[in-house]
């Protein structure tokens, strides 16, 4: 059984070090680390290379070294999942710290799961964390709770609208690996792409526990935004903010039936047709639509957000100049 771990760091000499010592510290030992920098311009290549020379971690530790150049967070994992071999892959952020246990609780319930709907089954678990500050203080108990997350709803329908899966905190079996077909320029993220292939093919669980700590700190690409009083009504006057972001899932989600057409049922292709299509609808349609496949965002005020935008979007851009979008 291989578990490979994939770490994809820029510009990470900060924190990085504290992720490799909790890497370390994980009760599960049988582990095997693939990182691929992003174009670095700071010692994180050196960190990793005294962790991978060390002692205890000689031949664990090895470097993607590829004519990639600077691909973005999404790209850059998602050609270190293409390109490594294993069975489980966990995804690590360079500046987070995973609880000692992360590992072996998670490939643990994976295991049950392909016992029980198969190992050809493509399967995404994931799990809850904790959100610190730059100094692992805590700011919030529950990811889930703090970005108003609800791991229930896991279906394509939700799926396409708001992604609810944290890189940092999943675990892919190599069904579902085998299914990234290619590496898609018009993915939002690597996580929201992999929920999207596995709601549609597979199947998405979540585990009920928070097992890393979630660091949020100033020159994070992403993170964890709040659902504070002030950053929704930051968020609510963000007009072009708002719009970019549905745009930018609807890219998505047209990408995604381009790859995967194959592959669904006429239902799914029905619900894609319908979501990518939504911007061109009148008025009293988007809102039947919305209603009929219950295209939601978890919170009223997400909801009421995402609605405002859609009625207001009449048609949506190509998307050409976001080929190369990193966030």
């Amino acid at each position: 059984m291989e578990v490979k771990i994939l770490l994809s760091t820029y510009n990470g000499e900060r924190f990085l070090k504290e992720f490799l010592e909790s890497l370390s510290n994980q009760t599960y030992k049988d582990w095997a680390l693939v990182v691929r920098d992003d174009g670095s311009r700071d010692s994180t290549l050196k960190i990793v290379e005294e962790f991978a020379s060390s002692y205890f971690y000689r031949g664990k530790v090895s470097l993607l070294r590829d004519d990639g150049g600077t691909l973005g967070p999404c790209r850059s994992f998602l050609t270190l999942l293409q390109r490594a071999k294993g069975d489980y892959f966990f995804f690590a952020d360079q500046d987070d710290v995973w609880l000692p246990n992360k590992i072996e609780k998670l490939l643990s319930r994976m295991i049950e799961l392909e016992e029980r709907y198969g190992r050809k089954t493509p399967m995404i678990l994931h799990s809850d964390a904790v959100v610190v500050d730059q100094n692992l203080r805590e700011i919030a108990t529950s990811l889930w709770l703090y970005e108003r997350l609800d791991p229930n709803r896991k279906t394509l329908n939700y799926i396409l609208v708001q992604n609810n899966i944290t890189g940092c905190c999943m675990v892919v079996n190599r069904a579902l690996k085998t299914l990234l077909k290619e590496i898609p320029h018009r993915a939002v993220m690597h996580d929201w792409w992999l929920g999207l292939v596995a709601s549609a093919l597979g199947l998405i669980e979540y585990y009920p526990e928070r097992l890393v700590l979630y660091r949020q700190h100033s020159g994070q690409n992403t993170g964890a935004k709040g659902y504070r009083v002030s950053v929704l009504l930051r968020r609510a006057f963000d007009w072009k903010g708002l719009i970019h972001s549905l745009e930018r899932s609807l890219w998505q989600a047209r990408e995604f039936l381009r790859i995967y057409g194959p592959y669904l049922s006429n239902e799914q292709h029905k619900l894609l047709h319908t979501f990518i299509n939504l911007p061109k609808e009148s008025f009293y349609s988007k809102l039947a639509l919305v209603s009929k496949y219950r295209f939601y965002k978890s919170g009223l005020l997400k909801n009421l957000g995402f609605m405002v935008v859609l009625l207001l979007l009449r048609e949506v851009a190509d998307g050409s100049e976001c080929l190369h979008c990193s966030v």
